[in-house]
C-alpha cells in the first residue's frame, strides 16, 4: 500500500469496489471509526476456527485486541493494518453520534418510513446508517432487527460476506447525507431497553463477551478474598446461567486459576477519628508532581481526537522526568515518570520525543512503552512495575480506551466506568502518586465542561482532578480547565507550537486583551478611526458588544473618544507620535479638533490623517 495514506477515494455507488485499504480510508477521512475485520476463505472464515460463529464478521485480535475499543479514524495506523492483512474485511464502529439500523428482511419495514440516507446491501438485507442524539445506545427491534450504537460496529463494504458476495452501498455516503434517526425507530429502541425479550432473560454473555466478563466478575471476587475453587464454582454457574452459548469449562478454569493466582487484598479495619484527633493529626501536605497542575492522585486529561492532548502530556512527562519547566513556565520537580503511549508506535514516538527535546538530553527517569496488558491484569502488572521502580511519581495512560476492556452492551455503563477507574485510583492514593489517564470528549456541546467528558459520569466522579483541553481546529490557541477536590479551579490559556505546549497566563485574562488587540487592529485597519459598527463589521461580532468593550477602554484610557461613537487609538497604542502629541489621549469632544489640527499638521500618523478628515467635515457638524 505504498503512498495509499494519502489517497481519499469517492464513496459513490460506482467505481472500483474491490480496493479494501482504500475504502478504509475513505471511511477515516469522514471521520469514522474503522478496525480490521477476519476475511472468508471457501465460505470459512480465515481465523482458522472450523466453528467460528462469525466468519468474516468479527475483529482480528492479534491487530485490535481490545476488539472495536481499538477502531480508529488514524490514517497511519488504518494503512499499517491492511499492509499486514490486505484482505481484512472493514469493519466502521457505531456510536458518537453514527447509529446503523441491520435489517435482514426487507419485509419488516412495510408501513414504515424511513428517510433517504446511506444503505448497504448485504449478504442477507440491508444497513441503513443514521446519525443520532447523544444517548442512542443499542438495542434490538421486535420484528425490525438490530439498531448498532456505542460500542457495536457493522461490516463494511467492499468487505466480502461468508455467502461469497460483496457489501456494496446502494445508496452512498457520498450520494447521500446521513439523515437524522427516525422517531420511531428511537422510540422502540427505547422500548426494547425498557423492556427485554424473555428469552433474553436467561442468558444475556452473548459470543464476544463472554471471556471479558467472566474475567471481570473473577476479578471482583478475588478482591473479596475467595480463592481459585470458589471462584471457579461460581464461574461455573454464571457460564451455564448466563453465556449463550456457554464456554468450555477448560476456558472457564484458565480464567479462575490466572485470577486467582493475584494475592488477595487483606480486609481493612475501619478507622475513624474523632473531630480532635483529626485536627490534631500530623497529615503530610499535598505533593504535586507538577505544581498547580497536577497533584498526587488520578488526574483525567480530555479533549477532543488530534488537537494535541498526547503532545501536551509527552510535555508533561519530559519537564517532570528532567526536573524541567512545564509549559515553559512551572518549575517541575525531578521524577521518574512511566509513559503509556498506548496508540503510537516506537517510530512516532521517538520523533515527538526527539522534537520536544531538542538539543537537551533525554531523561535517565523518563520510561516509556506502547503496549501494556489491559485491565484488571494491567493493573496488577503495574502495581509490580512500581514496586521495582519507587522513583517514579507520574503514570500517564494514553489512552483510557486502550487500557479497559470492552464493557457488556447491555452492562451498567456507570458501574463500568467506575471500575474502569477505580483501581487506578486506589493506586495512585496508596504509592501517593500522580496517574493522569487521557481520554476523549463528546462531540456535543454544554455548559458544563465537565459533561463533555465522553462516557457516564462515574469518570469524573472517580478521578480527583479533571482537566478539559478544548481547541479549536486551525489554531494555536487553546483553553485548559483544571477542576479538582484539592486542587483550586483555574482556566489556563495555552499555546501550541507544534510540538511543545506554552503557558500564555489565565484564560480570562488573556481572551479579554485578545479582545482589546483584535479591536486596536481594527482601527488602525480602518485608517486610524472607526466607530463601533465598522469594528464590529470588520470583526464580524456584535454590534452591541463591541460598543460596551469601546466605552471600557476609553475609560481606561485605551482608545480615545474623539466624538460620540467615534473612536482612534491613543498615542501610545499609535505609530510614533512625538512629544508634541503627548497631551492627546484626553480629548474626546469637538471643542478640542482645531487644537488637534494644529498639533499634528506636520505629522503624517494615523492621528494626523483623523485630524485632517475631521476638519474637511466640521462644516457639516
Amino acid at each position: 500500500m505504498p503512498g495509499q495514506s494519502k489517497v481519499t477515494p469517492r464513496l459513490g455507488s460506482r467505481g472500483d469496489n474491490s480496493n479494501l485499504p482504500n475504502a478504509a480510508l475513505a471511511y477515516a477521512a469522514r471521520g469514522w471509526r474503522v478496525l480490521p475485520l477476519w476475511w472468508t476463505e471457501k465460505g470459512r472464515c480465515a481465523c482458522g476456527d472450523p466453528k467460528c460463529e462469525s466468519p468474516g464478521k468479527h475483529p482480528i485480535a492479534k491487530l485490535v485486541p481490545h476488539g472495536v475499543k481499538d477502531a480508529t479514524s488514524d490514517p497511519e495506523i488504518i494503512c499499517k493494518w491492511w499492509r499486514e492483512c490486505p484482505k481484512a474485511n472493514i469493519g466502521i464502529a457505531t456510536g458518537n453520534g453514527l447509529v446503523v439500523l441491520d435489517v435482514d428482511n426487507p419485509e419488516a419495514l412495510k408501513g414504515r418510513h424511513l428517510p433517504p440516507t446511506p444503505v448497504v446491501r448485504t449478504g442477507r438485507g440491508h444497513h441503513y446508517y443514521f446519525k443520532a442524539p447523544p444517548g442512542v445506545r443499542a438495542a434490538r427491534l421486535e420484528g425490525v432487527g438490530d439498531l448498532k450504537a456505542d460500542g457495536g460496529y457493522v461490516v463494511a463494504p467492499p468487505s466480502v460476506h461468508a455467502s461469497g458476495t460483496r457489501y456494496e452501498w446502494a445508496i452512498a455516503p457520498d450520494d447521500e447525507e446521513l439523515a437524522e434517526l427516525p422517531a420511531w425507530v428511537l422510540e422502540a429502541a427505547q422500548k426494547a431497553r425498557r423492556a427485554p425479550e424473555a428469552g433474553e432473560r436467561g442468558r444475556k454473555i452473548k459470543a464476544g463477551t463472554r471471556n471479558i466478563t467472566l474475567t471481570s466478575i473473577a476479578g471482583s471476587l478475588r478482591r473479596r478474598g475467595l480463592g481459585f475453587e470458589e471462584i471457579r464454582r461460581a464461574l461455573n454457574a454464571i457460564n451455564e446461567l448466563a453465556c449463550d452459548p456457554p464456554l468450555e469449562p477448560r476456558e472457564v478454569e484458565r480464567i479462575a486459576r490466572s485470577i486467582s493466582r493475584y494475592e488477595a487484598p487483606a480486609p481493612e479495619a475501619p478507622c475513624v477519628w474523632s473531630a480532635p484527633e483529626l485536627l490534631a493529626a500530623d497529615i503530610p501536605e499535598r505533593r504535586w508532581v507538577i505544581p498547580g497542575l497536577l497533584p498526587e492522585g488520578l488526574a483525567l486529561l480530555a479533549g477532543r481526537p488530534k488537537i494535541g492532548k498526547s503532545w501536551l502530556a509527552l510535555g508533561l512527562a519530559v519537564a517532570a522526568a528532567s526536573g524541567s519547566k512545564a509549559l515553559g513556565e512551572v518549575e517541575a520537580p525531578r521524577n521518574g515518570v512511566l509513559y503509556l503511549a498506548l496508540e503510537d508506535s516506537q517510530r512516532r514516538l521517538r520523533e515527538r520525543l526527539k522534537a520536544l527535546l531538542g538539543d537537551q538530553p533525554p531523561p535517565q527517569g523518563l520510561y516509556l512503552a506502547t503496549s501494556w496488558e489491559p485491565l484488571p491484569e494491567g493493573l496488577e502488572a503495574l502495581r509490580d512495575w512500581l514496586s521495582e521502580h519507587p522513583d517514579v511519581r507520574l503514570v500517564i495512560v494514553d489512552t483510557l480506551a486502550r487500557i479497559r476492556r470492552p464493557g457488556s452492551k447491555r452492562g451498567d455503563s456507570y458501574l463500568e466506568d467506575y471500575e474502569a477507574l477505580a483501581g487506578l485510583a486506589d493506586l495512585a492514593r496508596e504509592r501517593g502518586i500522580c496517574i493522569l489517564v487521557l481520554h476523549h470528549l463528546r462531540k456535543s456541546e454544554s455548559a458544563d465542561p465537565l459533561a463533555l467528558v465522553l462516557g457516564s459520569t462515574a469518570l469524573t466522579g472517580v478521578a480527583d482532578t479533571v482537566l478539559v483541553l478544548r481547541r479549536a481546529r486551525g489554531e494555536a490557541d487553546a483553553e485548559l480547565l483544571v477542576v479538582g477536590r484539592d486542587i483550586e479551579d483555574r482556566e489556563l490559556a495555552l499555546r501550541f507550537q507544534g510540538g511543545p505546549w506554552v503557558l500564555l497566563g489565565e484564560a480570562a485574562e488573556w481572551r479579554l486583551s485578545r479582545e482589546k488587540r483584535e479591536i486596536l487592529q481594527a482601527i488602525r485597519d480602518l485608517g486610524g478611526t472607526a466607530t463601533a459598527k465598522e469594528i464590529a463589521d470588520l470583526l464580524e461580532k456584535s454590534s452591541a458588544v463591541i460598543r460596551k468593550r469601546l466605552s471600557r477602554m476609553a475609560r481606561a484610557g485605551e482608545v480615545v473618544r474623539v466624538r460620540e461613537g467615534v473612536y482612534a487609538l491613543p498615542p501610545s497604542a499609535g505609530e510614533e507620535q512625538g512629544n508634541n502629541l503627548s497631551h492627546l489621549s484626553h480629548l474626546s469632544h469637538l471643542s478640542h479638533l482645531s487644537h488637534l489640527s494644529q498639533a499634528v499638521t506636520e505629522c503624517d500618523t494615523p492621528l494626523s490623517r483623523l485630524s485632517r478628515s475631521l476638519e474637511a467635515k466640521k462644516p457639516r457638524l
